[in-house]
């Protein structure tokens, strides 16, 4: 197995500090935000029985 080269606290620490404050920039963002639309959110996109399936599955021969 390889040596793995391990790094200091202070380089860990600096960068959760820099991973802080760009969560703050990014939590300050006054863009618009990105919203699901209910489709998105069921679950169970294999149960559902459309148009589109029913076509696939008899050309499919399924």
């Amino acid at each position: 197995m390889t040596k793995r080269n391990k790094r200091s606290k202070e380089d860990f620490k600096s960068f959760l500090d820099e991973s802080k404050e760009e969560l703050k920039k990014f939590g300050k963002n006054k863009g618009p935000k990105y919203v699901r639309e209910p489709w998105m959110l069921r679950g169970g996109r294999a149960l559902e029985n459309t148009m589109e399936v029913e076509v696939e599955n008899d050309q499919g021969g399924n």
